[in-house]
């Protein structure tokens, strides 16, 4: 490979704009993700309807009896677990393609919550994002292959309103984040730049207040938040009894 090749002095710069303006514009984007508007609490969007259904259908019930596929009453002093489904894109431009970023295959992305009434009860976990995509134009393919980590920590407390509701106060915290990246020529006399590892943007540090009834059953209520900016996609939180259990969307 020759290190003086007029390729590869183009493509260097462009790589390290490229980098630049991701992680400057990714510094912009530290604001708290907003939920979306059909997924709002329990006394409104789609959860209007339904609570006062079951507010309906609970009375003459014995506290903690199960309606709607809710508890009525909080579940005291029973282990649930708050998971991350974490779905980010970012783009790259030159050449153009799509990098993600992903809970790691394998891994239970959950953090035990004790269900407790009377005071705030303190959890956290780290959870391992994978960062990985493919990139290419007629000239060459650059494959991308990093990692990061994502701290979940917080507060939960259950009430009683019209059904056992756990109150959640989420942080998360991005760690630094890297990527290495392989050049692949894909035409005779193009010549890469070697391997290198890279400075990859992240979200920052965003605490998130949300309510998610606690289900019966082995399923879960979940909320999802958007993200947009040079990283977008949407970050989920669930609230479910078993975490290998994928828990449904909070949908109408």
């Amino acid at each position: 490979m020759n290190p003086n090749s007029s390729h590869v002095r183009y493509f260097s710069p462009r790589i390290a704009a490229a980098i630049l303006a991701i992680l400057v514009l990714t510094g912009c984007n530290l604001s708290t993700p907003a939920s979306t508007g059909d997924e709002g609490s329990a006394t409104s969007g789609p959860y209007a309807t339904r609570q006062q259904a079951v507010e309906g259908e609970n009375e003459g019930q014995a506290p903690g009896a199960e309606s709607e596929g809710y508890y009525i009453d909080c579940p005291l002093g029973e282990k649930w677990y708050v998971c991350v489904d974490v779905n980010l894109t970012t783009t790259w431009p030159d050449p153009h393609g799509h990098i993600t970023y992903s809970v790691k295959p394998g891994t239970i992305p959950c953090a035990d919550v004790l269900v407790i009434s009377f005071q705030d009860y303190e959890w956290g976990e780290v959870i391992d994002i994978d960062i990985s995509g493919e990139t290419e134009n007629d000239d060459m393919k650059l494959t991308w292959k990093g990692q990061t980590t994502l701290i979940i920590k917080g507060t939960a407390r259950c009430e009683n309103l019209t059904s056992g509701t756990e109150h959640l106060v989420i942080t998360q915290k991005w760690g630094n984040a890297s990527a290495r990246l392989t050049c692949t020529p894909k035409r005779d006399g193009y010549n890469c730049m070697p391997e290198t590892t890279l400075p990859m943007g992240t979200l920052g540090n965003q605490t998130i207040p949300l309510s998610l009834l606690i289900m019966t059953g082995n399923v879960g209520q979940c909320q999802t938040f958007p993200i947009s900016g040079p990283i977008s996609g949407e970050i989920s939180y669930c609230l479910t009894s078993l975490p290998s259990v994928k828990p449904s969307p909070l949908v109408p």
